[in-house]
Order: structure tokens, then C-alpha cells, then sequence
């Protein structure tokens, strides 16, 4: 996995070249390692309509779950929506 695909606020780089789906797995077991660390399990996760976007999350998801995490699928709009109800329910102290 190419060090260079790590930005500052997202991961990116060019689909088959320098990202891939055993590096997606590997990104996804490394993202719900750290939520499990936090005391957290479940997430949602939205995808966009290029070609590599449901092999990869695909990926992505089954690394998610080999930690024990709960995973929402939703549609990339939805996405933003999710977030929202999150952050609500962090702020009121509902537990999610």
C-alpha cells in the first residue's frame, strides 16, 4: 500500500494503481480496530457511482466486520444525513 494515498481529511489515490481492494480490506480492518478501541461498533458507509466504488467498499466493509463492528449501508446523499443523526445523538447523549 502506497504511503501517498493518506491525506490529511480523506484517503485517495488512482483505483487499480495505487489503491485496491486488498488495500480497502486492510483500511477497513484498520478503521474498525480503532472504533472498537473507542468503544464504538457501529458505521454507516456510502459509496459513490464510479466503477471501483462497490468492489472496494465491499472491501472496505468486510474489514470493518472482521472486527466486530456493525455496518449501515446507505446511498452517498444519505451519507450526509447519517452524519447529521450522529452527531445529534452525540449531542443529546443518546446512545446510538
Amino acid at each position: 500500500m502506497e504511503s501517498g494515498i493518506f491525506r490529511e481529511y480523506d484517503i485517495r489515490g488512482i483505483a487499480g494503481e495505487e489503491l485496491n481492494e486488498i488495500d480497502m480490506l486492510s483500511i477497513g480492518k484498520a478503521f474498525g480496530t480503532m472504533l472498537v478501541r473507542e468503544g464504538k461498533h457501529k458505521i454507516c458507509v456510502g459509496n459513490d457511482c464510479r466503477n471501483t466504488a462497490e468492489p472496494y467498499t465491499a472491501a472496505f466493509i468486510k474489514g470493518i466486520l472482521s472486527t466486530g463492528c456493525d455496518v449501515a449501508r446507505s446511498a452517498c446523499v444519505l451519507l450526509h444525513y447519517c452524519i447529521s443523526v450522529y452527531i445529534i445523538l452525540i449531542w443529546t447523549g443518546v446512545p446510538w
